[in-house]
């Protein structure tokens, strides 16, 4: 059917050329129900459905656009090749899969994220983006006191 309509086309003056997504949300390429998972410039991401809209972070993520994007244009300005860098409060992974890219191999990126749920998909994202070399994931939270017991809340 494509052939037919190119051919069509082509024959009236006009091609199809490929673009990239510039429409709303990336499409969900899982078959999850409780899942979404999808493909975007910035990186691939797996995210939860439920909330999808109504969280900021996760609603920027799925448009293929960074959340807070001040940050990391920040961060490019002093995180170098070889360093280390600690994301505390890790969330979905954006910034740690970008931080990732900033060190490279030789560098590493120590991922804090305290809420389990959250975690499962810090994870799923930094193997989704081949940067399970570099990141390496912590479901804990981090205080600036020792020997205190932190209570964290899940949502």
């Amino acid at each position: 059917m494509r052939k037919i309509i190119r051919n069509l086309l082509n024959r009236q003056g006009y091609d199809i050329i490929k673009k990239p997504y510039t429409g709303g949300k990336y499409p969900n390429l899982s078959e999850s129900k409780t899942n979404y998972y999808c493909e975007t410039p910035i990186g691939n991401y797996y995210l939860p459905i439920i909330g999808l809209e109504k969280d900021a972070v996760t609603n920027t993520m799925v448009r293929g656009k960074y959340f807070e994007p001040e940050i990391i244009e920040v961060a490019r300005q002093y995180i170098l090749e070889g360093t280390s860098v600690l994301d505390i409060g890790a969330n979905f992974g954006q910034m740690s899969i970008e931080f990732s890219k900033l060190v490279g191999s030789s560098g590493k990126v120590y991922a804090f994220e305290a809420q389990e749920m959250v975690f499962k998909y810090l994870q799923k994202n930094i193997i989704a983006n081949k940067c399970k070399d570099n990141v390496r994931w912590f479901n804990k939270a981090v205080w600036n006191k020792n020997n205190k017991i932190v209570s964290f809340k899940s949502t």
